[in-house]
């Protein structure tokens, strides 16, 4: 349902309490500005699976528009699940302005946060999130080490291997 014609059913979706969830999954598909404005309302909806969708689906298309929300909603947001979402997509937004916030979840009691945020940093690549990711090289997870060295080598354009110390 990517198409540009399917946007104004899907809009009207959103209206329906049956059809919502697919429609907002939907919307995920369609990268037009009218798609991430509607979905915007949904990132305050009570249901925290309605607002996990509208943020992934943000994720997907891929406007600018939804960061300055994403990035509120990422210091309120209780819904782990939808945590991961904002990160996620905040990631794929390439939103240097969040990265400080994101950058908190590489401490995260959580693996799958840890890897979450590590991944989206190595996206947004911002110099202001070298010095978690460098933490983070001393991580437990194997793969929360290689997306920080990963980071760290896009943002530096150096390669100090895995070595904490060698980063300093």
């Amino acid at each position: 349902l990517g198409e540009k014609s399917a946007l104004k059913p899907l809009l009207k979706a959103l209206k329906n309490d049956k059809r919502r969830s697919s429609a907002i999954e939907a919307l995920g598909g369609i990268r037009e500005a009218k798609a991430a404005k509607a979905l915007l309302p949904f990132l305050k909806n009570e249901n925290a699976n309605i607002r996990t969708q509208a943020i992934s689906s943000l994720g997907l298309i891929g406007n600018t528009m939804a960061i300055g929300p994403l990035a509120d909603l990422l210091g309120t947001e209780k819904d782990k699940n939808a945590q991961a979402g904002i990160i996620e997509a905040l990631g794929k937004l390439h939103a240097r302005k969040a990265s400080q916030s994101i950058a908190a979840f590489l401490q995260d009691e959580n693996s799958q946060m840890r890897i979450t945020a590590a991944r989206s940093l190595l996206n947004i690549a911002a110099p202001d999130s070298a010095a978690a990711l460098v933490q983070a090289l001393d991580d437990r997870e194997s793969i929360v080490r290689d997306y920080a060295y990963k980071a760290l080598k896009k943002i530096t354009r150096a390669d100090c291997g895995f070595y904490p110390d060698a980063w300093r």
